[in-house]
């Protein structure tokens, strides 16, 4: 049965994480120290991917926006002829 006070290895998991995580933080605080160039480099990268990013979504969004614009006309455009088919049926009737 499961006890919700009981979460077992899990605890061990996440201690394995913030270990990992403090001293990745620690080893990149002494590369920044002794090389600051290093974190120059390091923002440039992520503005430089951010930018990408950006651009890539910016395209797709474009994309969806097409196709979106593609499929309401094409809706409206069966709309329109059921209507008139309808219109012509009831005239000839």
């Amino acid at each position: 049965m499961f006890n919700p006070m009981h979460i077992g290895h899990y605890t061990t998991y996440f201690y394995l994480y913030l270990v990992a995580t403090g001293i990745a933080l620690i080893v990149f605080g002494i590369l920044f120290l002794t090389w600051p160039e290093l974190l120059a480099y390091l923002v440039s990268f992520f503005f430089v991917l951010l930018g990408v990013t950006s651009l890539i979504i910016a395209w797709r969004v474009r994309q969806f926006e097409k196709n979106v614009k593609k499929k309401m006309e094409s809706v409206a455009d069966t709309i329109h002829d059921t209507m008139n088919n309808i219109t012509d049926k009831f005239d000839a009737f």
